[in-house]
């Protein structure tokens, strides 16, 4: 079977990957409802998509590219001048959300609000491994192993895909997100087994004269950089040609944990957005259009005296039948307001998160409670945490052999099996989770260690509380100890007692 490797791969051919996609309607629908005969035994039928760009993925969460901004999707007004005889642009008010980068936020949150649970599937009762475990949860924390999480979620979110790649430099590990906001292509490649063998990230960058473009590319073994060929004026061949030679990146396997989400998370309810942008731009040009009445005068007679700027000041007439007012503009914000809030509500819905909930209770709710008016976004989020899943294994995986490798106990690690997860976060009372662990610790349901850890989520200690804990009660048992020996040893040499045991002989 067929393996990339950097030495049968070019970079012609490591720059191609699947495009993102999204189903469209077919014309062959019409077909179907215009009475054409149907042929039995057809089964998966025929689908057309359109293919969104990264720079597509950019532009949906900015809120200055949104369509509304076009003039091509939302023309100015033309209109004609009699007096000049000419044509004039009027600009029409354009009014937009940034509700995909709330969607984003809210799904980033639900994934990446808690730490992640790190555990041992197998050995977890061996005071060794817990040790060890301890201090991989140490070093987790001081490598900021939960923001490369966070990285891997949000940009996924944002743009569909991100990279988490790793290097070990002086002996110590690190890490680096990629994406295409900051300015990296992504290139995964495959084996038959579906794991990344290869990986290539294309970016630009200033050598000293000029910005020119690169070429990073991982595999199983080797690191290797490639660029344009360019002189010093910026012209050349244009072909790739080697800046760097292949170099061990010293990790086992391809050191990229990789998440392609196919979409954005606001990318199936952009059509419902961009309507809603639609109706809200129309609003406010409506609201601009009737912003003044229309000032009028009925009866015979009629004189209208005026301020320099037009405003009528005084208004007389000798007919007794005369009628001066304003005409009141047609009222129609309300089948405005009733359009954008179901916009609103669809475009939650499409998104897979929840509408702002006003929570009129002064008193603390529980956390179920809070649970079930986050129902949308939090089943989502158990979901995504599956989807999750494959990428947080590679970075646990990699982590665990860089840091390995920094502590100098490599053979130790590589026997552990360490399993990291993404347990949905959902806001809840921070008094009611701390009494939670107290009845299951009071119960026996749970150990003191693992009491512990979870304790040093909610920023109680560290991980090592546990250990702490013990040495505090043996230090106290050493304590008596000695106390009941002096106490013993004091006894022992009373004079009173010696003077008692002469008589006595």
């Amino acid at each position: 079977m067929f393996k990339p490797t950097i030495e049968n791969m070019t970079p012609e051919k490591v720059m191609v990957r699947q495009p993102f996609r999204r189903i469209k309607p077919s014309d062959s629908l019409l077909a179907l409802e215009s009475g054409l005969p149907e042929h039995a035994g057809i089964i998966t039928g025929l689908l057309s998509y359109t293919y969104p760009t990264y720079a597509d993925f950019m532009r949906e969460q900015d809120i200055n590219a949104h369509r509304i901004m076009s003039p091509h999707w939302y023309p100015d007004i033309v209109g004609y001048d009699e007096e000049t005889k000419r044509y004039f642009t009027r600009k029409v008010a354009r009014v937009t959300t940034n509700l995909p980068e709330v969607f984003a936020s809210q799904r980033t949150s639900m994934l990446t609000g808690d730490h992640v649970d790190i555990k041992l599937i197998s050995g977890g009762n061996s005071k060794e491994n817990q040790d060890l475990l301890a201090r991989f949860m140490e070093g987790w924390d001081y490598h900021d192993m939960e923001k490369a999480v966070y990285d891997l979620v949000w940009y996924s979110n944002i743009v569909a895909d991100c990279a988490i790649v790793f290097y070990i430099d002086n002996g110590k590990p690190g890490w680096r997100s990629m994406s295409f906001p900051k300015g990296d292509i992504l290139y995964p490649h495959y084996d038959s087994y579906g794991r990344i063998c290869l990986f290539g990230r294309q970016y630009k960058a200033w050598d000293g004269n000029m910005e020119v473009s690169y070429l990073d590319v991982w595999d199983d073994k080797d690191y290797i950089r490639y660029r344009i060929d360019v002189d010093g004026r910026g012209k050349g061949t244009g072909a790739w040609i080697i800046d760097q030679a292949a170099t061990a990146h010293n990790y086992p396997r391809c050191p990229v944990s990789y998440h392609n989400a196919g979409d954005t998370v606001a990318g199936p309810a952009m059509n419902l957005l961009d309507n809603f942008d639609l109706a809200m731009s129309q609003l406010c040009e409506n609201n601009k259009a009737y912003a003044l009445r229309i000032f009028y005068a009925l009866g015979a007679d009629v004189d209208i005296t005026a301020s320099i700027d037009g405003r009528p000041m005084q208004v007389t007439s000798t007919d007794t039948n005369s009628k001066v007012g304003f005409l009141e503009p047609a009222e129609s914000s309300g089948s405005f307001e009733l359009q954008m809030k179901q916009l609103i509500k669809a475009a939650y819905q499409a998104a897979h998160c929840t509408e702002p909930t006003e929570i009129k209770s002064g008193a603390d709710i529980s956390s179920l409670t809070v649970q079930m008016l986050s129902k949308d976004s939090y089943h989502q989020a158990l979901l995504d945490a599956k989807e999750f899943q494959p990428a947080l294994n590679d970075i646990v995986e990699l982590f665990k052999f860089g840091y390995s490798v920094e502590i100098q106990k490599t053979s130790e690690y590589n026997r552990l099996n360490i399993k990291g997860t993404i347990n949905p976060y959902i806001m809840r009372s921070e008094v009611e989770e701390v009494n939670n662990l107290s009845i299951l610790k009071s119960a026996g349901a749970i150990p003191t260690k693992a009491a512990a850890n979870e304790a040093a989520k909610l920023g109680y200690g560290t991980p090592r509380n546990y250990e702490e804990i013990l040495q505090e009660q043996h230090d106290e048992l050493v304590a008596e100890s000695k106390a009941q020996q002096q106490t013993l040893q004091k006894q022992t040499h009373n004079p009173v007692n010696d003077s008692r045991a002469i008589l006595n002989a």
